[in-house]
């Protein structure tokens, strides 16, 4: 999720993975099911077992995001250099020499 402030509440339930479980015996099944509000109203949503989410926070924005919420995601930090030297690690060591010297001389 990205610039997604205004509707992170919606999903309280599932971020804090609150899960009905519902077994399916005909068909050897199990279906997950989360509340999802959007102002007043909350809707039981089914939840796929692979759902998996990202957000995104600005390294600016993560003072003033309230440390419980921040607290139900694993947290990494991303960031352009760290892109760029996965990408340049995977590259032929004579092209990542181009590379490093192109980046020496824009820095």
């Amino acid at each position: 999720l990205l610039h997604a402030d205004e509707i992170q509440e919606s999903f309280y339930d599932l971020f804090n993975q609150r899960f009905s479980c519902v077994e399916n015996p005909e068909k050897g099944e199990k279906n997950f099911y989360t509340n999802i509000a959007v102002g007043a109203r909350m809707r039981l949503c089914r939840v796929s077992p692979k759902f998996q989410c990202l957000v995104v926070i600005k390294d600016s924005d993560v003072k003033t995001t309230p440390a419980s919420y921040l607290n139900i995601f694993e947290k990494y930090s991303l960031t352009h250099s760290l892109i760029l030297e996965e990408i340049l690690s995977s590259l032929p060591k004579r092209l990542r020499l181009i590379v490093e010297k192109a980046k020496q001389e824009v820095e």
